[in-house]
């Protein structure tokens, strides 16, 4: 599977709607509160571990092989070689901090006696 599938595939999934939908409820609080609710505990799980990027790599860099090509003419054979190119490893950034944030917020939003439910 090449890089971009990696990346797209988890999108049209969730296009898809392939992958489960969830979201909060409280017995006794309304959409607004939850909303401020959540801002509030979004906001303290990123004091608690702010965003911290990470580069890593993706993949490495490699040289395509050379290529060539012969062709006879008369009794002549000519051969024209194509020099493969280096392609440079490929890079990317990921937040390191993302899982345990959010781990915090869903422990926020559970201490304020939210649920969280799939939503079908």
């Amino acid at each position: 599977m090449n890089k971009l599938n990696m990346v797209l595939l988890p999108a049209v999934l969730v296009l898809a709607g392939c992958m489960p939908n969830y979201t909060w409820v409280h017995p006794e609080r309304d959409e607004a509160t939850k909303n401020a609710d959540m801002l509030r505990c979004e906001a303290l799980s990123l004091q608690m571990y702010p965003r911290q990027m990470e580069r890593y790599q993706v993949s490495a860099a490699y040289t395509e092989p050379d290529e060539t090509t012969c062709t006879k003419e008369g009794n002549r054979t000519r051969c024209v070689t194509k020099k493969g190119r280096t392609r440079p490893a490929q890079y990317s950034q990921r937040d390191i901090n993302w899982s345990p944030r959010s781990t915090a917020f869903n422990r926020c939003m559970i201490s304020m006696g939210y649920t969280q439910i799939e939503v079908k």
